[in-house]
C-alpha cells in the first residue's frame, strides 16, 4: 500500500515519498488496538491511558520487528550482508523504539477517551493519530532530506530527535501511572466486568 499508492501520492504532493509511511502505517498499527478497545468482551480490560500505552507500544514494536526484518532482507540482497546488518543495527538499536512510541501515543489517547466516556469511537482514533503522524512524518522527512553524506551530523540530529521522543513518551507514561494510582486502578479497582 505504501509503495504503490502512498509513496507516489506523497511524492507528487510534497516531493517526499517517505511521508506516506506516517499516513499509511500509523492508522494501520493502531487499528488493532482500537478494535480491541471497542470489543464487547475484551474491551472491558482496556479501561485507561496505561492500557492504551501498553497495547499501542506492543503493536508498534511488532510492526517494527517485521519492518526491520523486511529492510534487512532487502538491503542485504541489494547492497550485501554488511549493509544489511548495519541497517538492522541502526533500525533496531539506535532508533528501535520509534514505531512503539508513535503507536503508544495513539493508544494513550484511546485510553484517555475510554476512561472519560467508557467507550471509544472513530473520532477518538482520528484525533489520537495527529501527534503520531506528525512525529513519524518529521522523522521520515529528516531521514530523507538529511543526506547520509554528511554522516555524523545526520546521526546527531536523528539521535537528538530519538532522545526527545523517549522523553515525551516517558512523561506520558508517568502521567498514566499517576492516573492509575489516582483512580485506584493500580490497586485493582479498575472498572472490569466479569465474563
Amino acid at each position: 500500500l505504501n509503495t504503490y499508492v502512498g509513496g507516489p501520492f506523497f511524492a507528487t504532493l510534497t516531493g517526499i515519498p517517505a511521508l506516506s509511511g506516517a499516513f499509511v502505517e500509523e492508522p494501520l498499527k493502531i487499528l488493532g488496538v482500537y478494535l480491541l478497545a471497542r470489543h464487547s468482551k475484551y474491551g472491558r480490560e482496556f479501561n485507561g491511558p496505561m492500557d492504551g500505552i501498553v497495547y499501542g507500544f506492543a503493536a508498534g514494536m511488532g510492526f517494527e520487528a517485521m519492518e526491520n526484518f523486511h529492510y534487512f532482507i532487502v538491503t542485504s540482497v541489494k547492497e550485501g550482508m554488511m549493509a544489511g546488518w548495519f541497517n538492522l543495527f541502526m533500525r533496531s538499536l539506535a532508533f528501535g523504539m520509534n514505531h512503539g512510541i508513535y503507536t503508544g501515543l495513539a493508544g494513550w489517547w484511546l485510553g484517555i477517551a475510554k476512561a472519560r466516556k467508557g467507550f471509544v469511537e472513530a473520532n477518538d482514533l482520528v484525533v489520537g493519530l495527529g501527534v503520531p503522524i506528525l512525529l513519524h512524518g518529521l522523522w521520515n522527512t529528516l531521514c530523507t532530506i538529511l543526506p547520509p553524506a554528511i554522516g555524523i551530523l545526520t546521526l546527531v540530529v536523528l539521535l537528538g530527535l530519538e532522545v526527545y521522543l523517549i522523553k515525551i513518551f516517558r512523561k506520558v507514561i508517568r502521567e498514566a501511572q499517576r492516573d492509575e494510582v489516582l483512580w485506584g486502578y493500580a490497586l485493582g479497582y479498575a472498572p472490569v466486568e466479569a465474563y
